[in-house]
C-alpha cells in the first residue's frame, strides 16, 4: 500500500540547494509533494493559498531571514535550515517555535537524515494533536461534571468548576472567591482535621485518597451538605498538584434513610403480623380439636345411634372441622418459619432413599386412586439439605400431584436433566390454570382448588414450601399445562462434601484419598493437630478423618478443642487408630467421635462410614 504523500512548503533561495532536496527525494522515491518559495513573500503567498503538512524553512533570504517568518507560522511545523556552523541560529529558531533544525554542510550529507527528521517532526505534531484533543475532551468533562472539580496547588484552590462553585457557594460560577482558599477550609469543623490527614500523603508523596463520606459548610450560609470525596496526584501547569473530587450525596443518603426506615416499618409490621397469626392460630387450634373430638365421639356412641342423615351432617362438620385444623397446623408452619424457629440443620443424603421414603407415605393413596406412582431418581445422586424439611416439600408436591390426578395418570419422581442437585416431581394430571401459576406460592393470594376426587386444600402448602426451599438457600418453580400435567422443581444449592485428612503420616493420608477418590469429594490434608485446627477456623469441612497418635496436640486433644467451640462442634469426627485397646475406642466415642476404623484401614471398613456423613 502507497504512503500517502506529505506535502512540504520548502523556503529557499538558493537554487541549487533546492534541486539537492527535490532529487533526493526523487531518487530515494520518497512521498514527498514538494512546493517551492524562492523568498519570504512568496512563502506567505502560498501559506495563504495551501495548507502544508510541514515546512523546510532556510534562514537566508533574498528578502529577510527564516526567523523573520517563524512567529507567523501557527499550525504547520517547521524545520529550520542552516548553514554550517550557524549552530547558534538554528537553536535561537528552536526558541522562537520551530520544531527542529538542520545544519547544512559542503558535501550535502544533510540530506540523509532529512527522512528521519521530517518523520519525528510529523509524529511529535500529531502527539501534540492528540494531546490537545485528549486535553479538550478531559476540559469539557470537567466543564460540565455535576460534581466539584478542584485542583489544590501550594496551599489553596487554583482552578475549580462551574458545579464546584455552585456547590460551594460561589456568587458566580467562575468561583473567584474560592481561589486562593484551601479545599480544607470547607469541610466541617467535626471532620476538618481528620480530612486535612488524609489529603496531606497525596501533596507529599503522590498518594492517593479513595472515597471517603464527610460534609462541608458552603460559603456565606450555614447550611451542612453530606458529600463523598477523593483525591489524586497531578501535574498542573507543570507543577505538583491534587486534584479533588466531591460529590454531594445529601439526596441519595435521604433516600437511603428513608428506604431504611420503611424497611424497618414493614418489618416490625411482618413481625407483629406473625405473631398475630402465631398468636390466633395457637389459641384456635386447642377448641377446634376438642370440637373435632366431640364431634367423633358423638358420632361413635352406640348407645344413642344416629340415623343416616344426621351421619352425613356429622361427617360434613368433622371433615369441615378437620380442614380447619390442616389450616391452622399450616399457618403455624408459615409463622415459624418466617419468625426464624425453624433452622435448618443441612446433611448430605441419598436422594433415592430421599424421595423412596417420601413416596412410601403416598404408595396406597394413590393405588387407591389408580395412579402410578414411580421413583425415577437413580441411585448414588447427593443432595445437601435438612433432611425433615426436604422430604416435608416432596411429600406435598407427591400429595398435590395425587389431589390433581385422575385414574391411569402417572407420577414420576425424578432427576432433572442437567441438573445435580434438584428434585422434580412431574405428573399427567389436570395441570394448573394460567391465571393461578403466577400467584401459587404466595400466601395472600388465594389459589386453591378441589382435586379431582373433590379432595380440599388450604392453599397454603406451596407457600409454605417455597418458604422451606429458601430457607434451605434453593428455590422452588413449577411448569404447568392445563389438561397436561405439571412439574415441580425443587432446586438446592450444590454443595460436594470436603473432608480434613489429618494424620502425620503422607503414606496413610495417600491411601485414604486413594480409597474416597471414587466418592467425589474436596480432600483436605493436615500433618498435625494445630494445622487442621487452623484449617477449620478457616473453611469448616464436612467431615474429618483423624488418627489418634499426632505431634504437638494429638488426636484425641483435636477432638475435644472442636467440640467444645460453638462453630465446630456439628463437625462429624472419625478416628483412625493403631491402639485396638477398648479403653481407647471407648474414650474417642466419649470425647466427640461419631465412629473409629482400626489401622490399617481396609476400604470396606472406610467407606460406609463415610458414606453415612456425605451420602
Amino acid at each position: 500500500m502507497q504512503k500517502p504523500e506529505i506535502k512540504i512548503l520548502l523556503v529557499d533561495d538558493d537554487q541549487i540547494d533546492r534541486m539537492a532536496i527535490q532529487r533526493y527525494a526523487r531518487d530515494h522515491e520518497l512521498p514527498y509533494d514538494i512546493h517551492i518559495a524562492k523568498s519570504l513573500a512568496d512563502a506567505r503567498e502560498k501559506l495563504q493559498q495551501h495548507q502544508f503538512d510541514v515546512i523546510l524553512l532556510d534562514f537566508n533570504l533574498g528578502d529577510g531571514t527564516g526567523l523573520d517568518i517563524l512567529p507567523e507560522i501557527k499550525e504547520t511545523p517547521v524545520t529550520f535550515i542552516t548553514g554550517s556552523g550557524d549552530e547558534s541560529i538554528a537553536v535561537q529558531a528552536m526558541r522562537h517555535g520551530a520544531y527542529d533544525y538542520l545544519i547544512k554542510d559542503l558535501d550535502r550529507n544533510y540530506l540523509t537524515v532529512l527522512p528521519e527528521t521530517l518523520n519525528n517532526v510529523l509524529n511529535r505534531k500529531q502527539s501534540e494533536e492528540a494531546l490537545r484533543e485528549s486535553e479538550a475532551r478531559y476540559r469539557r468533562l470537567v466543564e460540565f461534571s455535576p460534581d466539584l472539580i478542584a485542583v489544590h496547588q501550594s496551599g489553596g484552590i487554583v482552578y475549580i468548576n462551574p458545579a464546584g462553585a455552585r456547590l460551594l457557594g460561589a456568587s458566580d460560577e467562575t468561583g473567584s472567591e474560592i481561589i486562593g482558599k484551601s479545599i480544607v477550609d470547607f469541610i466541617h469543623p467535626d471532620d476538618r482535621q481528620t480530612v486535612a490527614d488524609q489529603l496531606q500523603p497525596v501533596q507529599d508523596d503522590g498518594g492517593k485518597v479513595e472515597l471517603i463520606e464527610t460534609k462541608i459548610t458552603p460559603l456565606y450560609g450555614e447550611s451542612i451538605i453530606d458529600v463523598e470525596a477523593s483525591a489524586i496526584p497531578i501535574s498542573y501547569q507543570r507543577k505538583p498538584a491534587t486534584q479533588v473530587v466531591i460529590r454531594n450525596i445529601t439526596e441519595r443518603k435521604r433516600v437511603m434513610l428513608e428506604l431504611r426506615e420503611a424497611k424497618e416499618r414493614a418489618e416490625a409490621a411482618t413481625k407483629l403480623k406473625d405473631k398475630f397469626v402465631s398468636l390466633v392460630s395457637h389459641d384456635l387450634r386447642a377448641p377446634f380439636t376438642s370440637l373435632l373430638g366431640l364431634l367423633q365421639s358423638l358420632y361413635d356412641d352406640t348407645g344413642h345411634p344416629l340415623d343416616v342423615k344426621q351421619k352425613d351432617i356429622l361427617n360434613r362438620a368433622m371433615g369441615s372441622s378437620e380442614s380447619m385444623i390442616n389450616m391452622i397446623e399450616e399457618l403455624l408452619n408459615i409463622s415459624r418459619l418466617q419468625t426464624g424457629e425453624i433452622i435448618p440443620e443441612p446433611v448430605f443424603v441419598n436422594a433415592y432413599f430421599t424421595v423412596a421414603a417420601a413416596i412410601g407415605s403416598f404408595s396406597h393413596l394413590a393405588q387407591k386412586k389408580g395412579i402410578e406412582l414411580v421413583n425415577e431418581v437413580p441411585q448414588g445422586v447427593r443432595l445437601y439439605a435438612d433432611l425433615i424439611l426436604f422430604v416435608g416439600v416432596l411429600k406435598n408436591l407427591i400429595s398435590n400431584s395425587i389431589k390433581f390426578c385422575n385414574t391411569g395418570d402417572r407420577i414420576a419422581v425424578l432427576l432433572p436433566a442437567g441438573q445435580e442437585s434438584a428434585i422434580a416431581v412431574k405428573d399427567t394430571g389436570v395441570g394448573i390454570s394460567a391465571k393461578n401459576l403466577p400467584n401459587l406460592f404466595r400466601q395472600e393470594v388465594k389459589t386453591t382448588t378441589r382435586g379431582t376426587a373433590g379432595e380440599k386444600g388450604t392453599g397454603l402448602g406451596l407457600p409454605y414450601c417455597y418458604g422451606i426451599m429458601e430457607t434451605l438457600g434453593g428455590t422452588l418453580r413449577v411448569e404447568s399445562t392445563e389438561g397436561e400435567g405439571s412439574i415441580f422443581y425443587a432446586e438446592l444449592p450444590f454443595v460436594k462434601p470436603r473432608i480434613l485428612l489429618v494424620d502425620h503420616d503422607e503414606s496413610a493420608r495417600a491411601s485414604l484419598r486413594k480409597y474416597l477418590d471414587s466418592l467425589q469429594l474436596d480432600i483436605l490434608e493436615a500433618k498435625s493437630g494445630e494445622e487442621a485446627i487452623a484449617m477449620v477456623a478457616e473453611s469448616p469441612p464436612n467431615l474429618i478423618i483423624s488418627d489418634t497418635i499426632l505431634p504437638g496436640l494429638d488426636g484425641m486433644e483435636l477432638i475435644e478443642r472442636l467440640k467444645s467451640q460453638r462453630e465446630t462442634k456439628a463437625i462429624p469426627i472419625i478416628v483412625t487408630t493403631a491402639d485396638n485397646q477398648i479403653e481407647t475406642r471407648e474414650k474417642a466415642l466419649r470425647v466427640g467421635a461419631i465412629d473409629f476404623i482400626s489401622k490399617p484401614v481396609v476400604n470396606e471398613d472406610l467407606i460406609p462410614r463415610v458414606r453415612k456423613v456425605v451420602g
